[in-house]
């Protein structure tokens, strides 16, 4: 039997910002939160400072990160900390990708 493998490397912090955006994003989209403000509410921070972290102005913590995973489970960890090697990957496939990996 074959596997199929993916090459992952550790993102740097300004990444793994980023990547937090993106999967904010990405649940609005698929109608899993409601709203900015719902999450904020479930992560137990105020809209601002969710608000400040989405507009890059403040970084996201491990402890949000952690109650992120908590509220969405089928959220692997990888999506927050790691980053796949491939060319010409929309962000969202390659969120996708890792949410298979």
């Amino acid at each position: 039997m074959r596997y199929k493998t993916k090459t992952l490397h550790l993102m740097d912090k300004s990444l793994i910002n980023s990547r937090f955006r993106e999967v904010v994003n990405l649940l609005l989209s698929r109608n899993l939160i409601k709203s900015k403000r719902e999450l904020a509410e479930k992560l137990g921070v105020s809209s601002t400072k969710l608000s400040e972290i989405l507009a890059e102005r403040m970084n996201v913590s491990a402890e949000i990160i952690g109650k992120m995973f908590t509220l969405f489970p089928d959220i692997p960890l990888n999506v927050y900390f790691y980053a796949l090697k491939t060319s010409g990957n929309t962000k969202e496939r390659m969120i996708d990708e890792l949410w298979e990996f």
